[in-house]
């Protein structure tokens, strides 16, 4: 496993994030085996929010932690203010949503907060100043914006210096090989070339979900797939990667999972895993180095 730091928070943070999603509390033995695994392979952060499952997810995760008594060694990725149909954008909907996961995590902090969605039409101001309430509280070290315009975060971060408060440590958009046709969600973020070199100028840390394309690579097949990732260039870019998996002796997934982690920017990638040995195979593909000219064989061909 690799690590790799951001502003705000003193402890490292697996490259590979383990998504929540596939935890459940109605199917402890899967999820503790999931966790486990990740552990063992030296994994230590992952991926929450309020949204999930209506709480279910969190609470699984919870209750591992408390049963391993490893609250002190994880690191938490949590998310709030999801807008459920509606904006829930606001100071309050922080406090509320936080309230609640932390009631969930069976603790009284975590160690990375984002905003599931934006309101560009709301201000920052007060945002910032509630964020860096919270750090002072100790209820969140670190914070960012998922699903976020690189404006709003330049904006959210200028507020903050000139109120000499902390600022956003980290973008969560998309990022993968597989372009895609449209988002998966509403008010997604797949981020862009002019992002993707406003980070590496800035080497401004970036932690990408849907990191292997939905699944994608691994032949993952679903509507949603179809729907967003089923074009003639990702049909393209699976032949490299198929090919480049054959070369180097991995999977199809972890050559596309590497694809994102070897960027010339900061990156960590939010992991989806149904199973354990999807598990071993994101914390395995850290160890894949791939270089420039590789990276970009295998998104844009000879």
């Amino acid at each position: 496993m690799k690590y790799g730091r951001i502003a705000g928070l003193d402890a490292d943070v697996s490259k590979v994030v383990l998504g929540s999603t596939t935890f459940s509390d109605k199917d402890l033995d899967r999820t503790f085996a999931l966790l486990d695994r990740f552990v063992e392979l030296g994994g230590n952060a992952v991926d929450t929010a309020h949204v999930y499952a209506h709480g279910g997810c969190t609470q699984a995760f919870g209750k591992w932690m408390t049963a391993r008594g490893c609250r002190d060694r994880m690191v938490t990725f949590d998310k709030g203010c999801h807008p459920y149909g509606s904006p829930r954008f606001s100071p309050e909907y922080i406090d509320s949503d936080l309230a609640d996961n932390l009631k969930h995590l069976q603790t009284d902090h975590i160690e990375i907060w984002a905003f599931h969605r934006d309101d560009s039409d709301y201000p920052l101001e007060p945002i910032m100043r509630r964020l860096n309430e919270h750090k002072a509280a100790g209820r969140m070290a670190a914070f960012g914006g998922s699903n976020w315009s690189l404006d709003r975060i330049r904006e959210a971060n200028a507020i903050a210096e000139a109120h000499g408060w902390q600022g956003l440590s980290f973008n969560n958009p998309n990022l993968s090989l597989a372009t895609v046709n449209e988002p998966m969600w509403g008010g997604c973020v797949t981020i862009d070339a002019e992002g993707r070199r406003w980070h590496e100028a800035t080497q401004y840390p970036l932690f990408s979900w849907s990191s292997t394309g939905g699944g994608y690579f691994g032949g993952v097949d679903s509507d949603d797939v179809r729907r967003v990732y089923h074009n003639e260039e990702n049909a393209r870019r699976k032949v490299r990667v198929e090919a480049m998996a054959r070369d180097k002796g991995a999977t199809p997934v972890q050559i596309a999972l590497a694809w994102t982690l070897n960027q010339p920017f900061p990156v960590w990638a939010l992991v989806g895993c149904r199973n354990v040995d999807e598990v071993t195979q994101a914390c395995e593909a850290t160890a894949i180095a791939l270089s420039r000219d590789e990276c970009d064989w295998l998104e844009k061909g000879d």
